[in-house]
């Protein structure tokens, strides 16, 4: 089974941890991963040529950059569509707007484009790259947290039947 790519906090986990000098076995064994990816990512490391210091203060888009996999040149199809990402996430936080309709609209200006599964797998993979999320932690039942997404919510009064926006 291949390995899975790391997240970029699994990355600096792992120089953190080399840094302080702890051992390949160790570090593979701390984080649940196989001492080949441990391997994988030194290597990437040393090859770079940059301190493990310096790679930690760099962002996460550039270890992002050094940490990828450099199995193969991105063809035309794809650096075409990745110029079309950051208005395709533009478009999407209009209200009614899905990834299905802007998928529908790519492939209708480009007919010889990709796919709608091979459309989804890219743009999600640039979206996890370009906009990096945070988990909050808290006790159950001390926070709400509420996500109004879409058209705002109408009530509609029984006795006059008139509409109000909530």
């Amino acid at each position: 089974m291949p390995n899975r790519k790391l997240e970029i906090m699994e990355i600096r986990k792992i120089l953190r941890l080399l840094r302080s000098g702890k051992s390949k076995r160790f570090i593979a064994s701390y984080l649940g991963i196989s001492r080949n990816t441990v391997n994988k990512y030194l290597d990437h490391a040393i090859i770079s040529g940059y301190s493990y210091a310096e790679l930690l203060k760099g962002s996460d888009q550039q270890l992002n950059r050094l940490f990828e996999s450099k199995t193969g040149q991105t063809s035309h199809k794809l650096s075409e569509l990745e110029k079309l990402f950051p208005v395709i996430d533009k478009e999407l936080k209009r209200p009614g707007m899905n990834k299905q309709m802007q998928w529908e609209r790519y492939y209708k200006n480009h007919p010889d484009g990709f796919k709608r599964s091979q459309f989804m797998y890219y743009y999600n993979l640039w979206k996890k790259s370009s906009s990096p999320s945070m988990h909050i932690y808290h006790k159950a039942g001390e926070m709400v947290f509420i996500d109004y997404t879409g058209q705002k919510m109408k009530m509609i009064d029984k006795v006059t039947g008139k509409e109000t926006l909530v």
